[in-house]
């Protein structure tokens, strides 16, 4: 599974390098996307044959749990990465707004060009993040590396008003 995390990772920060490199040859959006889809189609189309059959033929089926039968443990665990993944999801799609109208990027870097630079830098802690996390766990406890998580939302809290009350120079 770390392995399966860590591809998708690195395939996350290669689309933010392609969409950069894209921006930065003004290839037209419809022929970013179409290139994409073709690459991904032609890939899955030669692993397809390799891909394991998810369906277990040895074993009886078992009874299907409903949606909201779930373990109760689960529950703070599931609210943890949803709110995790919204945080994610809405800094990267609302970043360039936040940029142009908060932080007020001079023209003189495009607002594309000042959030393809923030997500590489961020797309850095994405894929180094999750194996600090796990060294730490190791070297300590599970309790205390999500405390060095919480720190970091702590962070982020102190340190973005502060941002957002000075002036952002980017050459």
């Amino acid at each position: 599974m770390a392995a399966f995390h860590g591809v998708w990772s690195l395939a996350g920060f290669s689309g933010a390098l392609l969409g950069l490199l894209m921006m930065n040859y003004k290839v037209p959006t419809t022929t970013h996307f179409l290139l994409v889809a073709a690459l991904v189609g032609l890939v899955a189309l030669v692993v397809q044959p390799s891909l394991i059959d998810s369906v277990r033929r040895d074993k009886p089926k078992e009874k299907a749990r409903l949606p909201w039968q779930v373990d109760s443990g689960l529950v703070p665990l599931g609210l943890i990465g949803f709110c995790s993944l919204a945080t994610e999801g809405a800094m990267f799609d609302w970043s360039g707004v936040y940029f142009r109208e908060v932080m007020q990027v001079r023209s003189s870097l495009e607002p594309g060009v000042a959030l393809a630079s923030v997500a590489s830098v961020s797309y850095l802690g994405f894929l180094l993040g999750p194996p600090l996390i796990g060294a730490v766990a190791s070297a300590t406890s599970l309790r205390v590396s999500y405390a060095l998580i919480g720190m970091l939302g702590l962070f982020i809290s102190l340190v973005a008003p502060r941002l957002a009350q000075s002036e952002l120079d980017i050459p």
